[in-house]
């Protein structure tokens, strides 16, 4: 068993990654300006984050609120949904950051020296928010005036302790079982990059439809 401490570790680690490539995606799909974006390095990949206050603080709030529902098993996905405003669905785009492990052990590096762990930790990392940055080259343009939305998908619905209490406090909103299972089921497709060091294993994965 993985101590306490480690999933901690995990945690904080995937959710920094999560939070680079959200705001890398907003800035690659042009659903936010160019000009409202500054580069960065984080992990040895440059990266664009946004500057207003409130489009930050919203995407740290969701993924804060996040943190223990991922301590505790409950939630077991991250979504980035990017939609135009008033339409039927139709050219929508969904990010999907899921989860498969925390803190647990792996046999993958056993033995190796830390330093050689770390270089393949920050490698894989890297290479997932240049993945990430490259989608602007890949994709075709987004309808305009598309929004966008972060959901966090439970495994237990409403029925964890943690989820129940997430949604007492007026701060998330439910996510119907038909939305999630459109997002994964329906349209195209296609896997991003497949995490798995120190204890961390997620994989991220785009749909279109």
């Amino acid at each position: 068993m993985a101590s306490s401490r480690g999933r901690d570790v995990a945690v904080d680690l995937f959710l920094e990654v999560a939070e680079a490539a959200i705001h890398a995606i907003l800035c690659v799909r042009k659903v936010y300006p160019r000009s409202t974006f500054e580069r960065r390095l984080l992990y040895g990949a440059p990266i664009h984050m946004n500057r207003h206050p409130e489009l930050c603080q919203y995407i740290s709030s969701v993924l804060a609120n996040a943190r223990p529902l991922l301590l505790s098993g409950e939630a077991e996905k991250l979504v980035v949904s990017l939609h135009q405003e008033g339409s039927d669905g139709a050219g929508s785009e969904a990010y999907i950051f899921e989860a498969a492990r925390f803190g647990s052990e792996s046999q993958q590096g056993m033995g190796a020296d830390e330093d050689t762990l770390l270089f393949d930790a920050e490698a894989q990392l890297r290479d997932l928010l240049l993945r990430t940055m490259a989608l602007e080259w890949q994709l075709a343009p987004l309808p305009e005036n598309c929004r966008f939305s972060l959901l966090v998908h439970s495994k237990g619905g409403t029925s964890g302790e943690g989820t129940r209490a997430a949604l007492e406090t007026g701060s998330w909103l439910l996510a119907m079982g038909s939305e999630s299972a459109r997002m994964v089921q329906s349209g195209e497709v296609s896997p991003l990059r497949t995490i798995d060091t120190l204890g961390l294993r997620f994989q991220v994965f785009a749909s279109k439809w």
